[in-house]
């Protein structure tokens, strides 16, 4: 009788759980992550796949970090160690999944034309949803190659395909590319944008978009502006791109009055204005003066863009991040606008300076309209202490992410730096934060974290964390910036997913996809451990995560 009713007991209890786990999955419900819930996609000394000895994946910063797309593959750069002495020589690109790891590009690749083979750019490199992969490159490796043999390829396994090379012919018979300038960014329909120099012009530079058959001008030097109110005289990059192949841009223009600038939207076939210089700010209280980084894209064909303002009523709100479409701008936030916790007010907005080591700060739009952005404030309660912070905006409500100065989940130190941050269309966030006051110092002073609404702020990975039977001494990750979501290691779409590089003690380098909620092979593995614990008696009560 009593071995039934245990039976019976331990039945039920493993009924209950395998049926909250079926619920979680199919309903995308949050779960708290665990160890479970981080996947390792590559690590030094793997195997290469193109049999040219073992990997070194240098892992942590500096460093592009580890780029994610929304179908779960990730991009890295690594090197072979042919030697067998785990230095890396030969640099490449490789994708993986964690089940395959694929070979995009490496150094001493040949190219179309018989050139001794391709060096790869040090510049971002960008992963779409089809497992496509841009990034620059030079030819003629090993003799020095040069600015006539730099060109933009877009690599998914097979031979890498040449997408614009430098002197080569654009549309125009007469015009050649000079050279490429910076970096290309990417779509999920195979499509680059990016800025060539142009030998007719000198170093203006034109801008482009390109699928490796088609060449299309989007803008370029002496192309008269809508409604004929000037001429465009040089631009700025990167260029954001979307899926529908649009692209908003930065360029400078003359017209008979004077100089100015504007941020513009165009596609090949029209252009339009966004916003542009002397145009007056949608609430009245001033005009637009300059504009400054890159504008940010979504597949809505809105804008968002940072610019420094003149005429404005008072002094200290002469800055904003704006959001357009090219029929109306909103207001996503202003200097002087007081913080959501009412602690200081955001202050520098449409000032060009660098915030934080890595990057100018690029306001990010996501699909719904959210905008991210970093900021200093002022008449802070701490001073040097509270004054720079991570909040999101949609032009209604301002929400602070995270805010120099607060206290970390589980307490251990307090935030110093907040870098790298990406969001996707959940509203959800993903950012570096360098620490002070925590109990190991420097050897567990920085963290990967996710932000949700709901949840707060989640630990991806943190320097100090035992991991692989080492310990974590450095993180990197890539921020979407202005290259879109294809250049950023924080997936779009479905449940939050991170990919991240990581350097542990013993000198192995790696790269590693965290999922908020545990793939289904990692929620068949909990079905099964609550069947063995049910089999051995009642499980203990689970703590709450407390981020540590």
């Amino acid at each position: 009788m009593g071995g039934s009713h245990s039976d019976s007991l331990h039945r039920s209890i493993v009924v209950q759980f395998l049926t909250a786990v079926a619920l979680a999955a199919a309903l995308a419900l949050p779960v708290y992550p665990s160890e479970a819930a981080v996947k390792v996609i590559a690590l030094s000394g793997d195997p290469s796949s193109d049999g040219s000895g073992g990997l070194v994946i240098r892992g942590g910063s500096p460093g592009p970090g580890a780029v994610l797309n929304d179908a779960g593959q990730v991009a890295f750069r690594g090197a072979s160690d042919r030697n067998g002495d785990g230095v890396g020589r030969w640099e490449g690109l490789f994708r993986g999944d964690g089940q395959t790891l694929v070979q995009i590009g490496r150094e001493g690749d040949p190219v179309l034309d018989g050139e001794d083979g391709i060096e790869i750019s040090q510049s971002n490199f960008m992963l779409n949803d089809t497992g496509q992969v841009a990034f620059g490159a030079q030819a003629g490796f090993g003799l020095g190659g040069g600015s006539d043999y730099s060109f933009y390829l877009l690599g998914d396994g097979g031979p890498a395909m040449e997408i614009a090379r430098a002197s080569l012919p654009d549309i125009n018979p007469d015009s050649m590319f000079a050279y490429m300038n910076g970096w290309p960014t990417l779509n999920n329909s195979g499509e680059i944008a990016f800025t060539a120099a142009l030998n007719e012009f000198g170093l203006p530079s034109g801008i482009f978009r390109s699928d490796g058959a088609t060449t299309v001008t989007i803008a370029r030097p002496g192309q008269s502006l809508p409604g004929g109110n000037g001429i465009f005289d040089s631009f700025g990059q990167p260029v954001a791109l979307n899926d529908a192949g649009s692209t908003a841009f930065w360029a400078r223009i003359n017209n008979i009055e004077h100089n100015r600038e504007g941020i513009f939207l165009g596609n090949g076939v029209t252009t339009v204005p966004i916003a542009l210089g002397n145009q007056t700010v949608p609430d009245g209280n001033g005009y637009y003066q300059q504009f400054f980084v890159a504008p940010s894209l979504n597949d809505a064909n809105q804008v968002a863009f940072r610019a420094r303002l003149l005429g404005v009523s008072e002094y200290g709100d002469g800055g904003g991040i704006f959001r357009g479409d090219g029929a109306s701008i909103t207001q996503i936030a202003r200097d002087h606008q007081a913080a959501p916790d009412g602690n200081g007010f955001l202050s520098q907005l449409g000032s060009n300076f660098y915030l934080w080591p890595d990057s100018f700060v690029t306001p990010q739009l996501n699909n719904v309209g959210q905008v991210l952005f970093l900021t200093r404030l002022t008449d802070t309660i701490g001073g040097g202490t509270d004054d720079q912070g991570l909040f999101r905006g949609d032009g209604t409500s301002l929400v602070q992410i995270a805010r120099k100065g607060q206290t970390v989940p589980g307490g251990n130190g307090i935030i110093e730096y907040i870098w790298s941050p990406a969001l996707n269309d959940a509203g959800q966030v993903a950012f570096v934060a360098d620490l002070l006051g925590t109990s190991g110092g420097s050897a567990d002073s920085q963290v990967l974290y996710f932000f949700d609404d709901l949840l707060g702020l989640v630990k991806v990975a943190r320097k100090g964390d035992k991991f692989l039977g080492s310990t974590i001494v450095e993180l990197s990750f890539a921020s979407s910036g202005s290259w879109g979501e294809e250049g950023s290691g924080f997936n779009e779409r479905g449940p939050a997913r991170i990919a991240y590089g990581f350097k542990l003690a013993d000198g192995r380098g790696g790269v590693a996809l965290w999922s908020l909620v545990p793939e289904p092979d990692s929620l068949a593995l909990a079905a099964l451990a609550a069947v063995g614990c049910a089999a051995i008696g009642p499980r203990r009560r689970r703590r709450p995560f407390d981020g540590r």
